[in-house]
Formats: C-alpha cells, structure tokens, sequence
C-alpha cells in the first residue's frame, strides 16, 4: 500500500518560513476534518509564528485529504495512523522506500533511468538530504512537463515527512464533535487511538466557529445548550456561523475564506475564554468546550 493510497498527503505549499536553517525542527503535523476553515486558520498561524511567539525550532506540516470530500472523525484518525505508520515503514527498508517513489512515476516515465537515480542517491545515511538530492537529479533531467511537477511536489512532501520521530514531533488532529457523524463509539475509539499513539486533539463541542467565537466573545452569557446544539438557523447556516457573521470585529464571516489578520489579536484572549469551558476529551463527548486553545497556548510556550 502507498501513501498515495491512504488519501493524505503534504500539500505543495503551506506558509513561508522566516526563521533560519537550523536542524533538527520538531515537527508538529496538523490534520483537519474541515476542508477549508481550519486550513486557513493554522496558516495563518504559522505565517505570523514570530509575531505570536511560537517557537523557532517548530516546523508545521499538514497533511490534506486527496479527494478533497468530508471524512467523518474516525476516518480522519485513522488514515492519520495509517500514513504515519507507512511513513516508520519507508525509513526502515529501502526497498519500500524504492517501491514508493517507483509508485509516483508509473506509465510516464523511464523506471530504470528512475531506479539509476534511486540506486545512486539513496543510501539510507541522511534520507532527507538524500531525497532532496534526488529531486534536485530529477530537476537536471529537464523535462517539462505539469506531471513531473506534480510528482517532484510528491516526493518533496515525502521528504518533510520521512525523519518523523514518534515521541518527539507531535500530531494535531483538529476535530468538530459533530453528533449526526461522529457517534459515540467512534469517538471513544479516537480517543483510544489518540491516546495509544500520543496524538493531540484539538476538539472542539460543537465546532471549530465556538473555538472562532471565543477570539470576540466570552459565551458565557449565551445560552449553552443553544451553543451545543448549534441549530440550523437557515437552510445554509447554522447558530454559531450566523454568530460570527455579526460580529463588528470581523470582515464578515465566510468558511471558505476566512481572514486570519481578524483573530491574530485576540487569540491569548481566545486561549483564557477557552478555559471557562470543557477541556477534558472525555467529557467533551456531551459538554461544550473545546481543547484547540491547549494546543495553540503549548506553540507559543
């Protein structure tokens, strides 16, 4: 089985780093339910690490979903633990490693002119530069074409991923305890996983926009089980997005396009509200809260 197989991967570009070369980063590797929201939030977050503080040695990874659809919570997790593993088993055995990087270039490319290539710069010393050293061959075989390219964007996605140290780099999975989707063994079984495999979960009861809300209002003179139930208040939106939809603070409210410069101020704000509510994942389970709050306050610690 691939990694391309699993659905996820390291999208081609994700913020600009400004801080210097200095290795080895500890990775903090971000997987979202949401398609759009939660991406561009995490972003954004990235791209103004200095001015929030966050530390210098962190390097973000997310991984997105291949078919660009919405996964229920469980499968999220459990694709996560998947390429994660796949990742421990490529830097294990060169073979599977081979196999892998021969995956991306079936039906379009000369494989021996690829396995020439692998046989002379991959030796299983120091796999990230070794990879690097690979694509930078790859780039000298001159060939232009939009399929190469995306397959260069594969294998350097690979090459973020293939020093993953579990124990050390931290996973972020970032959820909504959604209740038509997320059922209550599936959410007793990602917290089996999460927990097994120390992955953090930033949860949110009921979604992402409480997290989002927090950043301009305490919640705490609105009714909770309103907030819990978040209702459909038209056919398109529901409580809590009609919420932040009002807001004066913010350039309007869309989740497609949200507008990171409209939070970045409030987020120690958002960190101290967040506390007022549920952090404890059990409890989350039935209980407005959220843990996305923790995750963000241990980055910038």
């Amino acid at each position: 089985m691939s990694i391309e197989s699993i659905g996820l991967r390291v999208p081609r570009e994700f913020g600009v780093r400004t801080s210097p070369k200095r290795m080895p980063y500890k990775k903090y590797i971000f997987v979202y339910e949401g398609e759009k929201t939660e991406s561009l939030y995490f972003e954004g977050l990235f791209n103004a690490r200095e001015q929030l503080g966050i530390q210098s040695l962190i390097d973000f990874i997310p991984l997105e979903r291949l078919d660009g659809t919405r996964s229920n919570q469980r499968e999220v997790v459990v694709k996560t633990q998947a390429f994660l593993d796949k990742i421990l088993i490529l830097q294990k055995s060169k073979e599977s490693l081979e196999q892998e990087i021969i995956s991306y270039f079936l039906g379009e490319f000369n494989l021996e002119i690829i396995k020439d290539l692998i046989e002379e710069y991959i030796h299983f010393q120091n796999l990230e530069q070794e990879i690097q050293s690979f694509v930078e061959a790859l780039d000298e075989l001159n060939q232009e074409s939009k399929e190469l390219e995306n397959i260069i964007s594969q294998i350097k996605g690979l090459q973020k991923m293939i020093n993953y140290k579990p124990g050390y780099d931290e996973v972020c999975i970032i959820l909504d305890r959604d209740f038509k989707s997320f059922k209550e063994n599936q959410y007793d079984e990602v917290l089996e996983i999460c927990k097994k495999k120390k992955y953090k979960l930033g949860l949110t009861n009921p979604c992402f926009e409480f997290w989002l809300l927090l950043h301009f209002d305490d919640c705490l003179s609105r009714d909770i089980e309103t907030i819990r139930k978040n209702p459909k208040i038209n056919k398109k939106k529901r409580y809590l997005e009609i919420e932040l939809a009002k807001l004066e603070n913010l350039s309007g409210y869309n989740k497609n396009r949200l507008n990171f410069d409209d939070y970045i101020d409030q987020i120690p704000l958002a960190i101290q509200r967040e506390k007022a509510f549920c952090q404890d994942l059990e409890k989350l389970k039935n209980h407005v809260g959220s843990t996305v709050g923790c995750i963000i306050e241990e980055l910038m610690g």
